[in-house]
């Protein structure tokens, strides 16, 4: 996922465009439930990104599943969190 994409805006809840700006994209790697392994993206606000990618190496390294890594801006959410 492209950063435009990830960063798409809710229609109903548009996000200023300063906050928009510090976004970043993380690309990581993971385990998903059937133990295979996987790719995604988080955004997350710039100052956090290192952290947020050495968090997921760690994750990794431990085998720990994640169901998913994908910007909650992809079609297949609608910006719906539970979804």
């Amino acid at each position: 996922m492209n950063r435009e994409a990830a960063l798409a805006q809710n229609p109903a809840f548009p996000c200023p465009q300063e906050i928009l700006d510090r976004q970043a994209l993380v690309e990581v790697d993971f385990y998903d439930f059937d133990g295979d392994v996987a790719e995604g993206v988080i955004v997350v606000d710039r100052d956090l990104a290192n952290d947020v990618s050495e968090l997921f190496e760690a994750i990794f390294a431990d085998g720990f599943p994640i169901a998913a890594a994908v910007p909650v801006a992809d079609l297949q959410f609608e910006w719906d969190d539970d979804r």
